[in-house]
């Protein structure tokens, strides 16, 4: 898992160590509170000590040194981030804040230096909850291995449909993993059931090999081909490397391939800092990545991978063995457990702190050292820095969520009504979102009456020409689409309708180069891979047939760096190699946008009357792109226009529109 952090190209399938280190933990846990109950000696304070004492001080240790860490080097944002990312680290909610926040294949998880806390969270939950139900089992008189293996089919079975339904979710809740765990549990109720059963050396043997052929195939090849595809975490392939798990255990240390290499010195000292290792590597890694703004140089994270191994022997060495040493004064109950509780606490507060206070700790230190460029705007650049800013102030207002724009109990990501009689409709995502507020601050009577809504539903899923039926806008975004683009439509007030998207570059039409303009408009229509461009289709005849004007925004040059560097802003930073032209050029930005704009252009023919504003002449020379025009930053990402880029490409628009 340490070399699939460090480069996923090297080891694609490497995120399955999690998947073995469920199992693995299902059956040892398992093992101890079944031995415990039957022997009559299970202790569930006892139990939970022993918890505190394994998990808790490197744990405690880590979480308090990377805050620590982020307050000197992180951005007031960024620090904010890592701040809630501590709360839920020390209450084992890690897994529940990334699904709700991203999934884990997002780009922006780089930037999360507590995300594989979630598996640890997982795990802590199953140690909530797996001794109660067991002792409850016993209490009535179930058979422990019946709980277990009714568990475990329940969880498969939950998983296998909400694999389908929600996969992030399925990803990071516990129900849909607890199988996994529980398959370590069922091993350990088989060979405590049938303890003779494939005992024979040849075929421990043969079970330790079959494991790492499998753990070899799913890590090197199997994974190599599946890489960046949904189904990468699809439950039928989770399932293998757990098999594998569950062989590599039965095999015991008979077993050859368990006794020699498993077994030798290098690979014992790896495990027993494993967990220290685990809890150092990828936060370490990713508040590299966060200072260079893109990903370190293979040295940079080779050098945080061995300093986490540093980290990881002083851990264990001077955290966790003096802890769990029975000599020791730390190892009593009491001060073990005053000890975690006041640790929690207090780290817990500091995280809720720099989370959720006015302006974090940095408010002080930072100050006049925000800005190296003392003529770029500072408003603009505060903006930037705190993305939550954007968030408060141009996603949703309240007079438009109360509106009847919006149909009732449906929540919109974005919702912005700037008059009660709106002259204007901005149709798409969020690169609709960020066209609003440069036209609003145009003060113009028609472009600044704007109504803009959207409910995260693609343009090929949405209809508009058939009849609505309101009542199903509560349920199915689809129809609440179609809600909103059904009062544009019947909105005498409306005459102008703007289109804008995100479309991800070179990837709205999925053909070869020239295979757009040589298609029949009929086959257009019924190609599998138009279903983008016969959405818009609809959708702008729907407009025209009501007398809308209709205006597509092409979408802005996407920077292939984050434009924020351009104003080097951090105090520390590892290699300082800053773009210092802030552009891209030209002849890149139109190759990658040249299936998009075909696209439109194809619409265009479609319908003559749609106007087309194309932001490059505005943004761009003849040479490159700029994220900088008229000393502003035009970027607040790598795609979205910040406050002042959103007024630049406004001025740009409404001279365009004088023409």
């Amino acid at each position: 898992m340490v070399f699939y952090h460090v480069d996923p190209g090297l080891v694609t399938g490497g995120f399955i160590g999690v998947d073995i280190f469920f199992v693995i933990s299902g059956y040892l846990i398992t093992g101890i509170i079944v031995n415990g109950i039957q022997s009559g000696g299970f202790s569930l304070t006892d139990f939970y000590i022993r918890r505190c004492r394994r998990i808790l001080p490197a744990l405690f240790t880590m979480l308090a040194v990377i805050l620590g860490l982020g307050w000197v080097v992180l951005l007031p944002s960024e620090f904010k981030d890592l701040g809630k990312e501590t709360l839920a680290g020390v209450t084992f909610l890690e897994n529940a804040l990334l699904f709700n926040e991203a999934g884990y294949f997002d780009i922006e998880a780089v930037r999360k230096p507590l995300m594989h806390l979630w598996s640890l969270a997982i795990e802590e939950q199953f140690y909530a909850l797996w001794p109660l139900i067991l002792l409850l089992a016993c209490r009535f008189r179930i058979k422990m291995h019946v709980v277990s293996f009714t568990l475990f089919c329940a969880s498969f079975a939950f998983g296998a449909y909400y694999f389908t339904v929600n996969p992030v979710a399925a990803f990071y809740i516990l129900p849909s993993r607890f199988w996994e765990i529980l398959s370590g549990a069922c091993l350990f109720h088989m060979e405590s059931h049938f303890p003779n059963f494939a005992r024979g050396r040849v075929f421990k043997n043969c079970k330790a090999f079959v494991a790492v052929a499998i753990l070899f195939v799913f890590s090197f090849l199997f994974y190599a081909f599946l890489f960046g595809q949904e189904n990468i975490v699809s439950l039928t392939w989770v399932a293998f490397p757990c098999l594998a798990a569950m062989l590599l255990v039965s095999a015991g240390q008979d077993a050859w391939l368990n006794r020699r290499i498993l077994s030798s010195p290098p690979l014992v000292f790896i495990g027993r800092i494993s967990y220290p290792l685990y809890l150092w590597h990828w936060p370490l890694l990713s508040i590299a990545w966060i200072l260079e703004d893109e990903q370190p140089i293979l040295a940079i994270r080779l050098g945080a991978v061995l300093l986490a191994l540093i980290l990881a022997w002083l851990t264990f060495r001077f955290i966790e063995r003096p802890v769990r040493s029975t000599s020791s004064p730390f190892y009593h109950a009491r001060f073990v457990g005053f000890s975690a509780l006041a640790a929690a606490f207090i780290i817990g507060v500091l995280g809720y702190y720099s989370a959720f206070s006015q302006s974090g700790f940095l408010s002080t230190s930072w100050g006049a050292n925000t800005l190296q460029f003392d003529d770029m705007d500072q408003a603009n650049v505060q903006n930037i820095l705190d993305g939550e800013l954007w968030i408060k102030s141009q996603t949703v207002d309240t007079s438009c969520t109360k509106s009847s724009w919006k149909p009732p109990h449906m929540v919109a990501r974005f919702c912005r009504l700037t008059s009660n009689s709106p002259h204007i409709a901005i149709l798409g995502d969020s690169h609709a979102n960020h066209l609003v507020p440069g036209l609003v601050s145009l003060n113009d009577p028609d472009f600044s009456s704007i109504v803009e809504i959207d409910f995260g539903c693609a343009f090929e899923q949405v209809g508009v020409a058939h009849l609505l039926l309101p009542a199903k806008a509560n349920f199915d975004c689809f129809y609440a689409n179609e809600y909103f683009f059904d009062k544009v439509i019947n909105d005498n007030n409306i005459k102008h309708v703007i289109i804008s998207m995100l479309m991800y570059e070179g990837s709205a039409l999925f053909m070869r180069k020239g295979q757009f303009d040589t298609m029949s408009d009929a086959d257009k229509d019924t190609a599998p891979n138009m279903t983008l461009y016969r959405g818009l289709l609809r959708t702008i005849e729907s407009l025209e047939k009501a007398g809308k004007q209709v205006t597509f925004f092409i979408d802005v040059p996407h920077m292939d760096f984050d434009p924020r560097r351009c104003l080097n802003l951090r105090r520390f930073s590892i290699t300082s190699h800053i773009p210092m032209l802030c552009a891209r050029p030209l002849k890149e930005v139109l190759e990658k946008q040249e299936n998009m704009r075909r696209l439109v252009m194809a619409l265009a023919a479609r319908h003559p009357k749609m106007k087309i504003f194309d932001p490059i002449p505005a943004m761009c020379d003849k040479t490159y792109c700029y994220a900088i025009r008229d000393k502003k930053l035009l970027y607040r990402d790598y795609n979205h226009l910040s406050l002042d880029g959103s007024i630049f490409v406004a001025k740009a628009f409404m001279a365009s529109m004088k023409k």
